[in-house]
This record gives structure tokens, sequence and C-alpha cells, in this order.
């Protein structure tokens, strides 16, 4: 038997290491912006710039 506090403390969890780990590729795609190959380059290079 599952509290429902429990289970939102289990998606505030997941929802907090997905964050992070989509701000880290964003960090990462920034360095490539100069040679943008990909859409999903181009999409984050105009987002973060």
């Amino acid at each position: 038997m599952t509290s429902p506090q429990l289970d939102l403390q289990r998606l505030l969890r997941a929802a907090h290491q997905y964050i992070i780990f989509v701000f880290g590729m964003r960090l990462v795609l920034l360095e490539s912006c100069d040679s943008p190959t990909l859409y999903l380059d181009q999409r984050f290079c105009g987002i973060w710039s």
C-alpha cells in the first residue's frame, strides 16, 4: 500500500533527474551551435542563444 505523498515524492525526484539531464544535453548542444548538423541542434540553439 503506497501513500499518494510517497508517489508524489517519487514523481518529483524523477522529474528533477529529467530536468538535470535535459539541461546537461542542452549545454552540450550549445557548444556545437556553430556547426548545426541536426534540426534538434538548431532548435536548441535558437532557444538558448
